[in-house]
Order: structure tokens, then C-alpha cells, then sequence
């Protein structure tokens, strides 16, 4: 309901209105245990580990996915690692760590290790026969360190910290 009213000569329109409802605070949901699946187990290294994903959160926690994997089981030098920035940022790979297969590889620190926002890197485990450069990275198989893991089909890719950033397949 509105009303008109004049004062002298000012006049102002009042509106009657009804304050929102009351909101009654409710108790934040239980939180829902998630399934881990243990992924590596790191014979050498700083310290032995367990990897545990949580499928669930191992993707989201991270702008880099591996997004493709081509093995060739006869002859690792000739295996390689798609990886993928999906955030907003550049993200350097220095001293980052993939699991592929039973090796463990270290990613060197090196101005070629940076992976533009929507960009591709292919981390080769191979020699390369020129220097390495834009999208594709070589190690060289004197990287590879030979590690005993539970679930060798999957790879995996680490922060340096240790904490799993991405798995193929997923």
C-alpha cells in the first residue's frame, strides 16, 4: 500500500513494506568419506610413500592434467606424456614427477618447463637428437629411475611436494 502525502510544499510518497522473511541457519551437510585408491608405492626416493587418490579431488586440485599417454612397452625411450594446462595461469613443471610405468621421472629445472594457460607440453622419455624446445620436452632415459608401484598401467603426475596432481586414465 502506498500513500501520498504533502508536507507544505514537499511531497513524499511513503511505501509500506514487509521485511524478508527470517532466515533460520541449518547445520552444514556431513561430510562424505571419499574412496582412495592407492596408485604407487615409491621404493627410493626422499622417503618411501603410499600415493593415495582420492579420484574424486586428484584432478580439481591442479591446472595440469595429463591428458594422453603413448607407451611402448618394449622400449621406454620411445614413451611419451601429453600433458595439459587447463587453468588461467603459466604453470612450471621444474621438479615436478611423473610416474610412468615402474620409473619415476624428475622434471628437470629449466627455462623450458613453463606450460602456458590452454598449452600442451609432450615429455618425452627419450633423447633427443636436437636441443629441446617449445611443446616438446626429451629427459632422456638417464632420468628414469626405476620404481616399484602396485598400479603400473596408470600415470601419474606429482606436485613437487609429493601430492598427486593428475592420473591417466583418470
Amino acid at each position: 500500500m502506498r500513500q501520498l502525502i504533502a508536507l507544505g510544499c514537499l511531497t513524499v510518497l511513503v511505501a509500506s513494506c514487509t521485511p524478508p522473511p527470517t532466515v533460520v541457519p541449518t547445520s552444514p551437510p556431513s561430510p562424505t568419506p571419499a574412496n582412495a585408491t592407492a596408485v604407487a608405492v615409491l621404493q627410493n626416493g626422499p622417503t618411501a610413500t603410499q600415493i593415495a587418490v582420492a579420484e574424486a579431488t586428484s584432478i580439481a586440485t591442479s591446472p595440469m592434467h595429463i591428458l594422453d599417454v603413448s607407451l611402448d612397452p618394449a622400449n621406454s625411450a620411445n614413451s611419451a606424456v601429453t600433458l595439459f594446462n587447463g587453468g588461467p595461469a603459466v604453470v612450471d613443471l621444474s621438479g615436478w614427477s611423473l610416474l610412468v610405468t615402474n620409473y619415476r621421472v624428475t622434471l628437470p629445472t629449466t627455462q623450458y618447463m613453463s606450460v602456458g594457460s590452454g598449452s600442451k607440453m609432450i615429455v618425452h622419455l627419450g633423447n633427443s637428437q636436437g636441443p629441446t624446445t617449445g611443446q616438446d620436452v626429451y629427459v632422456g632415459m638417464s632420468s628414469l629411475q626405476n620404481t616399484q608401484r602396485l598400479d603400473a598401467d596408470r600415470t601419474v603426475l606429482l606436485f613437487p611436494d609429493g601430492n598427486v596432481a593428475s592420473t591417466y586414465p583418470p
